[in-house]
């Protein structure tokens, strides 16, 4: 098989996905609002129905401060009222953009580190697939109140990238473009605010030296991510969400903490009793045995993700 007819049957691949993505989120597109978030961020939003930009800029709604999120939702408010079906149409479509940014993002990178292009599309459409179907992205596609993480992953991957552009040839305008990406990113949803140690993988993995220029050009995404960072804990303060009364001492946060993700990863391989709400064990009794063997199952995935990247 020739090259030329490799990068077609690739494509026919990718478009088979997106029609089988759009498929299997259909059942969305005739879903309402739910009780739990979109009367916050929709239903019973004033400045999203009114379309007040000030307030919309400005203002945190929900305990976060995510304006570009709000601006889609108000946007998609004049467009259709309060048909909930639009609302689910404009996330699905988020995802598919998504889907696609993903397999070009993972070619692109993967052919940077000298991989061969039919295999890198191989890889770009294996990842892609299970980025689209897996049952996990279920909540982020179908709730309307998600809206943020497809928005905010639509810019986070047209980030990345451009800044692939940015490594080939280092420029102002590529750099500019990529934090320009990264602001739209991040005031979409603030889990963005870790692009620049993405990036940092990203020059690592394709061999670009982490020193001078190629540390200094990520001061700017770094002071983004900050401001960013600051500004959440101050909403989320205000919404009474960082209280004293919740909090957790250290040493059980960082179980918390790898509990999430040997979770995920179970999840993932295993997705079986899926929630949208997984509540913590009470704070005055003792973690769960899972608790206290989870840093155990981080320190061996490490571990194992170190091996498989020494033998390539």
């Amino acid at each position: 098989m020739s090259a030329a007819q490799g990068r077609v049957i690739a494509r026919w691949a990718l478009a088979a996905l997106l029609a089988l993505t759009l498929l299997a989120y259909l059942p969305a597109l005739s879903a309402d609002f739910t009780n739990w978030d979109d009367d916050g961020y929709v239903t019973e939003n004033v400045a999203v129905q009114r379309g007040d930009f000030g307030a919309l800029l400005l203002e945190p709604f929900e305990g976060n401060h995510h304006p570009v999120t709000m601006l889609s939702l108000a946007a998609n408010h004049a467009w259709s009222g309060l048909d909930a079906g639009s609302y689910h149409l404009g996330n699905v479509v988020l995802h598919l953009a998504c889907t696609l940014l993903v397999f070009l993002f993972v070619i692109g990178l993967l052919e940077r580190v000298s991989m061969a292009r039919a295999r890198a599309e191989l890889v770009g459409l294996a990842t892609s697939t299970v980025f689209a179907l897996h049952p996990m992205h279920v909540e982020s596609v179908a709730w309307v109140s998600a809206r943020k993480d497809p928005l905010y992953t639509l810019f986070f991957l047209l980030a990345l990238l451009v800044y692939l552009r940015h490594g080939d040839r280092p420029r102002t305008g590529t750099l500019l473009a990529t934090l320009a990406l990264a602001a739209l990113s991040m005031l979409s949803k603030p889990a963005a605010v870790v692009l620049p140690v993405a990036l940092v993988f990203v020059d690592w993995l394709r061999g670009r030296a982490l020193r001078g220029g190629a540390l200094l050009e990520k001061l700017p995404l770094l002071a983004l991510s900050v401001g960013v960072g600051l500004a959440t804990l101050s909403a989320q303060q205000a919404a009474g969400a960082t209280s004293a009364e919740s909090a957790f001492p250290l040493g059980r946060t960082f179980l918390h903490a790898c509990y999430g993700l040997m979770m995920y990863v179970v999840r993932f391989v295993a997705p079986l009793d899926l929630a949208p709400f997984y509540p913590l064990p009470d704070a005055d009794s003792e973690a769960p045995l899972a608790y206290l063997v989870a840093p155990l199952a981080v320190l061996a995935l490490a571990a194992l993700a170190i091996l498989l990247h020494r033998r390539g």
